[in-house]
Protein backbone atom coordinates (compact mmCIF):
# COMPACT_ATOMS: atom_id res chain seq x y z
CA UNK A 1 0.00 0.00 0.00
CA UNK A 2 1.54 3.34 -0.97
CA UNK A 3 2.25 5.79 1.85
CA UNK A 4 -0.53 8.20 0.90
CA UNK A 5 -3.10 5.43 1.14
CA UNK A 6 -2.42 4.72 4.82
CA UNK A 7 -4.27 7.86 5.92
CA UNK A 8 -7.12 7.18 3.50
CA UNK A 9 -7.41 3.63 4.87
CA UNK A 10 -7.67 4.96 8.44
CA UNK A 11 -10.23 7.60 7.42
CA UNK A 12 -12.29 4.98 5.63
CA UNK A 13 -12.25 2.48 8.51
CA UNK A 14 -12.04 4.37 11.82
CA UNK A 15 -15.80 4.11 12.47
CA UNK A 16 -15.53 0.31 12.50
CA UNK A 17 -15.02 -0.73 16.16
CA UNK A 18 -13.00 -3.83 15.20
CA UNK A 19 -10.60 -1.78 13.06
CA UNK A 20 -7.27 -1.17 14.76
CA UNK A 21 -3.74 -0.36 13.71
CA UNK A 22 -2.88 -4.05 13.39
CA UNK A 23 -5.63 -4.31 10.74
CA UNK A 24 -3.84 -1.56 8.84
CA UNK A 25 -0.45 -3.27 9.10
CA UNK A 26 -1.99 -6.52 7.88
CA UNK A 27 -3.31 -4.77 4.77
CA UNK A 28 -0.02 -3.11 3.78
CA UNK A 29 3.01 -4.62 2.13
CA UNK A 30 5.33 -2.82 4.55
CA UNK A 31 6.42 -3.59 8.09
CA UNK A 32 4.56 -2.12 11.05
CA UNK A 33 7.63 -0.14 12.07
CA UNK A 34 7.95 1.34 8.57
CA UNK A 35 4.26 2.32 8.53
CA UNK A 36 4.59 3.96 11.96
CA UNK A 37 7.75 5.85 10.98
CA UNK A 38 6.42 7.11 7.65
CA UNK A 39 3.08 8.17 9.10
CA UNK A 40 4.58 10.07 12.02
CA UNK A 41 7.11 11.73 9.72
CA UNK A 42 4.40 12.84 7.31
CA UNK A 43 1.60 13.81 9.71
CA UNK A 44 3.28 14.67 13.00
CA UNK A 45 1.44 12.11 15.10
CA UNK A 46 1.38 8.35 15.55
CA UNK A 47 -1.01 6.02 13.76
CA UNK A 48 -2.66 5.16 17.08
CA UNK A 49 -3.08 8.84 17.97
CA UNK A 50 -4.66 9.59 14.58
CA UNK A 51 -7.12 6.73 14.96
CA UNK A 52 -8.13 7.85 18.45
CA UNK A 53 -8.30 11.53 17.46
CA UNK A 54 -10.61 10.75 14.53
CA UNK A 55 -12.88 8.66 16.75
CA UNK A 56 -12.99 11.26 19.54
CA UNK A 57 -13.64 14.07 17.02
CA UNK A 58 -16.50 12.10 15.50
CA UNK A 59 -17.93 11.43 18.97
CA UNK A 60 -17.54 15.10 19.92
CA UNK A 61 -19.60 16.23 16.92
CA UNK A 62 -22.27 13.66 17.80
CA UNK A 63 -22.27 14.90 21.42
CA UNK A 64 -22.99 18.39 20.14
CA UNK A 65 -26.06 16.97 18.37
CA UNK A 66 -27.35 15.57 21.68
CA UNK A 67 -27.06 11.95 20.55
CA UNK A 68 -27.10 9.26 23.24
CA UNK A 69 -23.84 7.67 24.42
CA UNK A 70 -24.97 4.26 23.09
CA UNK A 71 -25.36 5.67 19.59
CA UNK A 72 -22.21 7.78 19.83
CA UNK A 73 -19.73 5.10 20.84
CA UNK A 74 -21.02 2.69 18.20
CA UNK A 75 -21.08 5.21 15.34
CA UNK A 76 -17.71 6.77 16.18
CA UNK A 77 -15.87 3.43 16.14
CA UNK A 78 -15.43 2.74 19.86
CA UNK A 79 -15.87 -0.85 21.03
CA UNK A 80 -17.57 0.07 24.32
CA UNK A 81 -18.79 3.13 26.23
CA UNK A 82 -15.74 2.66 28.50
CA UNK A 83 -13.28 3.01 25.60
CA UNK A 84 -15.11 6.20 24.61
CA UNK A 85 -14.87 7.61 28.16
CA UNK A 86 -11.22 6.62 28.49
CA UNK A 87 -10.35 8.33 25.19
CA UNK A 88 -12.13 11.54 26.25
CA UNK A 89 -10.30 11.52 29.58
CA UNK A 90 -6.95 11.11 27.78
CA UNK A 91 -7.69 13.80 25.20
CA UNK A 92 -9.66 16.37 27.22
CA UNK A 93 -9.23 15.40 30.88
CA UNK A 94 -12.98 15.02 31.26
CA UNK A 95 -15.83 12.66 30.40
CA UNK A 96 -18.00 12.85 27.27
CA UNK A 97 -20.85 14.11 29.49
CA UNK A 98 -18.67 16.95 30.76
CA UNK A 99 -17.75 17.87 27.17
CA UNK A 100 -21.42 17.82 26.24
CA UNK A 101 -22.13 20.17 29.17
CA UNK A 102 -19.49 22.58 27.82
CA UNK A 103 -21.18 22.53 24.43
CA UNK A 104 -24.66 23.00 25.90
CA UNK A 105 -23.55 25.95 28.06
CA UNK A 106 -21.70 27.67 25.21
CA UNK A 107 -23.36 30.75 23.76
CA UNK A 108 -21.82 29.85 20.40
CA UNK A 109 -21.93 26.05 20.15
CA UNK A 110 -20.17 26.00 16.77
CA UNK A 111 -17.28 28.10 18.07
CA UNK A 112 -16.95 25.90 21.18
CA UNK A 113 -16.95 22.78 18.99
CA UNK A 114 -14.20 24.28 16.80
CA UNK A 115 -12.20 25.14 19.93
CA UNK A 116 -12.53 21.58 21.28
CA UNK A 117 -11.55 20.08 17.91
CA UNK A 118 -8.48 22.33 17.80
CA UNK A 119 -7.57 21.30 21.37
CA UNK A 120 -8.04 17.64 20.42
CA UNK A 121 -5.52 18.07 17.60
CA UNK A 122 -3.01 19.69 19.99
CA UNK A 123 -2.71 22.65 17.59
CA UNK A 124 -1.17 20.39 14.94
CA UNK A 125 -2.41 22.01 11.71
CA UNK A 126 -1.88 18.87 9.64
CA UNK A 127 -3.90 16.73 12.05
CA UNK A 128 -6.58 19.42 12.38
CA UNK A 129 -6.96 19.58 8.60
CA UNK A 130 -7.23 15.78 8.38
CA UNK A 131 -9.87 15.72 11.13
CA UNK A 132 -11.98 18.41 9.46
CA UNK A 133 -11.78 16.63 6.11
CA UNK A 134 -12.70 13.30 7.74
CA UNK A 135 -15.69 14.87 9.50
CA UNK A 136 -17.10 16.79 6.53
CA UNK A 137 -20.21 14.61 6.27
CA UNK A 138 -20.82 14.58 10.02
CA UNK A 139 -20.32 18.36 10.34
CA UNK A 140 -22.67 19.11 7.43
CA UNK A 141 -25.42 17.18 9.19
CA UNK A 142 -25.20 19.45 12.28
Amino acid sequence: MPRKHILHYIQKNYRNPVFNINSLHNSTHESASYNRFVFKEEHGCSLHDMLEILRVADALVRLSENKGIESIYKNAGFATPKTLRDAFRRRFGCSPSECRALLVKATDKELQLKHLLRKLCADNDKVHSIVLKSLENVLQAT
